[in-house]
Order: structure tokens, then sequence, then C-alpha cells
């Protein structure tokens, strides 16, 4: 077997020295074989086997492009313990076809595979690594096309790798972290993709790139930079990735946002919905959630910032940390419960009523006076009312209140769908808020 620390393969050269099935080389990429100019519906693509230094956990990335009516499916085996284990499946893609993590573990269970990363828990760990890649497509016209495959050990408990990149779209700058440090990085291992705020109108390529891409999780968490450009938002920067793990843990803990995922977003602009982004920008303690960008009919339209932000996440049932007007008190919110309530005259939509109920823990300068929950409470609700009418001065529901009105009485539903459009703009809304102190956590 060929010694290797990293295996990488991509290029004619290299995907030559592995068995081609019902596969040829088209542009360095791997695709089906042809015949009279018709795709072969199957195919598959078996790298040689591979010795690499003892390894306990093993991350195997790919980068394919899978055309509508075609799909991959990418397999490994591992050599250890003296034998070469059955084909493990890190699963099939396909456009319209529903992704998941495989699991799937050896005969004896001592070798197991999880997401992308295949544990060896036998003594000595894995020496040895072979994988597979099979095509098919229901279109003799199409083939799916696979770029690159690699494998390398993972690192255990150690810190992970963190690294950022830059493209002109997202397929480069997904390409520019390709081999970058000691670990083969892919698509894959993409968390974050930010937008400058310049280029927003290029969120519907980016979300094609994402469901197109095989290895691109739609959980990937979706940014706006608030910055023409992501070079002069980063400058002076010192760890942009690092900072947005630090960000993404904000967002575990629902402080000030909700991460959209690029499935959200998927499914938002497949309806024609207006979407709140979380954005990010600059400031005296570096890159730092400032607020949401409005997402509507191709462009950022509008910004929430401040008070307006917070009262959006308020709504929206988050969790968010909010200071006192005299910022002598400060307070974890989190919402329990916000009821929507249409107005009505008759049959004619007059009126919007919000009623949410928080629930508060001090983290600093709190005096626990009745007086200072009731001031508490009209800010918040000021706060919330803000925000709403920067969405209605924008015609953007994109705190999708019509669904939640619709609730309170489905018999109206059919008569609230059919005014809100028009209504919704213009309609009064009124917001309150009852927040219940607890102790400190």
């Amino acid at each position: 077997m060929e010694q290797r620390n990293n295996l990488v393969l991509q290029g004619t050269e290299t995907f030559s020295r592995g068995q081609l099935d019902n596969v040829a080389l088209d542009g360095g990429a791997l695709v089906l074989d042809s015949v009279a100019g018709r795709c072969l519906q199957y195919g598959s693509y078996t790298t040689p086997e591979f010795a690499m230094p003892a390894f306990c956990n093993l991350n195997v990335s790919w980068n394919a492009f899978a055309p509508h009516n075609t799909m991959v499916e990418v397999r490994c085996r591992v050599y250890a313990g003296g034998n070469w284990t059955g084909w493990m499946s890190f699963g099939k893609w396909a456009p319209g076809y529903p992704r998941c993590s495989c699991n799937s573990q050896s005969d004896d269970g001592m070798i197991f595979l999880m997401g992308d990363t295949v544990t060896v828990a036998t003594p000595g760990g894995g020496t040895g690594v072979q994988l597979q890649v099979n095509l098919s497509t229901n279109d003799d016209k199409v083939s799916p096309a696979v770029r690159l495959l690699a494998a390398a050990e993972g690192r255990g408990e150690a810190d992970p790798f963190l690294c950022d990149s830059q493209g002109a779209t997202p397929a480069a700058a997904v390409e520019g972290l390709t081999n970058r440090g000691e670990q083969v990085v892919s698509c894959a291992h993409v968390e974050h993709l930010l937008l400058a705020d310049s280029a927003a109108g290029r969120l519907p390529d980016l979300l094609s790139y994402a469901f197109q891409e095989p290895q691109q999780s739609t959980e990937t968490q979706l940014w706006v930079v608030r910055s023409d450009s992501l070079e002069d938002a980063f400058y002076g920067e010192g760890d942009v990735a690092k900072r947005m793990a630090v960000l993404k843990t904000q967002g575990k803990n629902r402080q000030g946002f909700s991460p959209l995922t690029l499935r959200q977003a998927a499914a938002a602009l497949a309806q024609g919905d207006p979407l709140l982004i979380p954005a990010l920008a600059v400031g005296e303690n570096g890159l730092d959630f400032v607020g949401f960008a409005l997402y509507q009919e191709g462009a950022i339209t509008q910004w929430l910032t401040g008070q307006q932000a917070l009262g959006a996440s308020l709504v929206m049932g988050e969790r968010i940390h909010w200071t006192g007007s005299g910022e002598e008190g400060a307070m974890m919110l989190q919402s329990t419960g916000c009821q929507v309530r249409p107005q009505w005259e008759g049959d004619t939509l007059v009126g919007l009523c919000l009623h949410c109920r928080l629930e508060g823990v001090p983290t600093g300068g709190w005096t626990g006076e009745g007086q200072d929950v009731e001031q508490l409470e009209r800010e918040t609700a000021q706060g919330m009312l803000q925000a709403l009418t920067a969405l209605q001065g924008a015609r953007a529901d994109a705190a999708g209140l019509q669904g939640r009105a619709g609730l309170s009485n489905l018999l109206r539903w059919a008569s609230l769908s059919a005014q809100w459009e028009e209504a919704f703009p213009t309609l009064p809304i009124q917001t309150a808020v009852t927040i219940t102190v607890t102790e400190r956590q």
C-alpha cells in the first residue's frame, strides 16, 4: 500500500491511478462514462489502498456536483486489526433527496462511522484507507462530477483547526479552504457563510450552490456583514474564524439573535417571504452582532439595530440581554409566550394586539423594586413596537404575524388572509409586556 499522511486525490493524473468502472475523467473530474453521447446509468471509482500512520479518527471529504436527476455516494473502508473492514457509506446525495448523517459500523462494532468521521476503537488504530465513489443518473444527458476526494487524520479532543477564506463566489471561497494547514478542509466543514451587504443580491446563487454541493450542510449559518467588502470589514480583525466560533456560541445561548441556517433561508425565499438575517459589523470589540438585515425581493431594504433589533428578537421569541434606560440595571430576558390577537370591527381587520410574557434574570445593578419592572415592561414593549413599525414601513411581515394572528381564531383565517397584505403596512399595533423576575441562575 502507498504510504500517505493526508490523502488528497484531485486531477486527471491522481484519479487515473484508481479503478474506473463505467467512469471517465473529464477536465480532471470523475464523471459517468458515455456511449454514443449518452451517459451510462451507473459507474464506480475506487482508489488504490493507501497506508497511513496509525489513526483513531479519520475525516473523509469530497467535492462534487450533482445536477438534477443524478446521485453521488461516497464510501470508505479502513485497515485495522490485520483486516479490511467492509465498505461503509457516508450516504447518498442528490437534489431533492433527503440528506442526513449516516452512522454505520463494522461487524465487531470496533470501527464506526458518524457524520464524515471514521472512528477506530481497535488496539493500534487504523493503518490504511480506501475510498470509493458511486455515480448514477436518471438522465443520460447529464452526469454528476467529483472533483476531489480526501482523508486526513482527525484531531480527536484537540482544539479544532479554524480558518477563513474569501471569494467572488461561494464555490471560490470554499475552494480557498482546501488543503489549509495540516488538515484537509472541504465544504463539509464550513460552519458560516458571510455575505457583504453589497453582495446580498446574490443570496439565491449562494443557496443554489449550497443545495447543489453534496457535502455542504444546509445547517450552515448565514450572516450579512455590514460593509461594502469583507476585506474592509475584517481589516484589523486578528482571527475571523475564532471570532465566528465565539459568535456561534452566543447564538446557541440565544443572546440577542437566533442563527439563520441556509435551510431556513431557502424555505423562506421559496415561499416569497422576507427574511431577517443576523448582521455583523466591526466595532470597538471587533466583529460583533449589530442587529438584523431585512432581505426582501432580492435586496436588503432596511437594517434593524439597537432597540429595534432587540425588540425584533423578543417578538420572535428569542433570549436577549437588556440594559435599562439608566444603565443601572441589566437583565437576561426570555420570552415564554407571545399572543398575537387581531382586532375586528365586523368582518374588517382594524388592529393587532401583542401581549408577550417574559421571564427575567437579573445580571447586574437590579434593585428588584416594582417600579423597575414596570419601567422595563414599558421599554421592552416600546422596542417591540419600534421593530414592528419598521417592518410595516417596509411592507414585510418578517416576524410571521399573519400566521400567529390566524391561530387565535381559525374560523377567521380566510378573511384575515384576504385583508392582510393591504392592511398590514398601516395596521394599528399595540404591544404589552408582562415580566416575571426570577432569581439569578
